[in-house]
């Protein structure tokens, strides 16, 4: 099982964004730091994203927090997105959109994020695959303090209006986030 503090250190991304019903497919290409915080971790994600016309940089931050005795994943600004449930199935409700997804673990060094998401607004596939970079020396891995994040993403927009995807990664720096 992969728990949060197992999760600490850098990982590559992979992942790979398909809209079933318009047949477009983007990806996103990265690194992972997850790194101890105080309260429990931080994930942050930075890359490149490709997604129709647009292709540059990419990123978002999330939170794992214990929450009734459990871990769940949490948005940058603290709301609950998911538990973090290795090898079942997590369900995350978006407005009228569902998001099932799957964490599988794939060595003790890789694993598959996966989410299919429904709805009217959505249909959507997001593969993401992590294999490890580097794990931090054990010492830093319980550290209180972190390198500086952006944590001004939660209210990042895409052009249409709606809420930026959670299950995906939210250009900053770019037109569109997916």
């Amino acid at each position: 099982m992969i728990g949060p503090q197992e999760l600490v250190g850098e990982w590559t991304i992979d992942r790979q964004v398909s809209d079933l019903r318009a047949g477009i497919v983007g990806e996103f290409t990265g690194t992972l730091r997850v790194s101890a915080d105080g309260e429990g971790f931080r994930w942050y994600e930075s890359g490149t994203l490709t997604w129709v016309d647009y292709t540059g940089p990419a990123e978002r931050s999330l939170l794992l927090r214990r929450h009734d005795g459990s871990w769940w994943m949490c948005f940058a600004d603290g709301r609950l997105f998911h538990p973090w449930q290795v090898g079942g199935e997590v369900v995350h409700p978006c407005a009228a959109d569902l998001y099932r997804g799957w964490i599988e673990p794939n060595g003790p060094d890789e694993f598959t994020l996966t989410w299919d998401v429904t709805g009217p607004h959505k249909r959507q596939l997001i593969v993401s695959r992590m294999a490890r970079v580097q794990a931090p020396d054990v010492s830093l891995a319980s550290a209180t303090s972190t390198p500086s994040m952006p944590t001004s993403l939660a209210n990042t927009r895409n052009p249409a209006g709606s809420a930026a995807n959670a299950s995906a990664p939210v250009s900053t720096r770019g037109p569109l986030s997916v």
